[in-house]
């Protein structure tokens, strides 16, 4: 779903709401959404330990990013 998705949320926030940047934090373990940022031009840009609270424990996130210049 989201692979069909992402496109037109992407394009309504460059195009729309006039964003310069749009970012992601995705759980290291999450390899699906990894690959579809990756092949959306994401770029990723950090790793966040502890970042948030799920399941009673605290869980990393990797940031990503995609800037406006680099989707077009």
């Amino acid at each position: 779903i989201m692979s069909e998705a992402i496109v037109p949320i992407i394009s309504y926030g460059f195009d729309n709401m006039n964003l310069e940047r749009i970012e992601a934090f995705v759980g290291p373990k999450n390899t699906p959404s990894i690959k579809l940022l990756k092949r959306m031009k994401f770029k990723e840009e950090g790793f966040l330990k502890h970042h948030y609270f799920e399941n009673n424990k605290m869980d990393d996130s990797i940031v990503f990013a995609l800037l406006k210049s680099e989707y077009k």
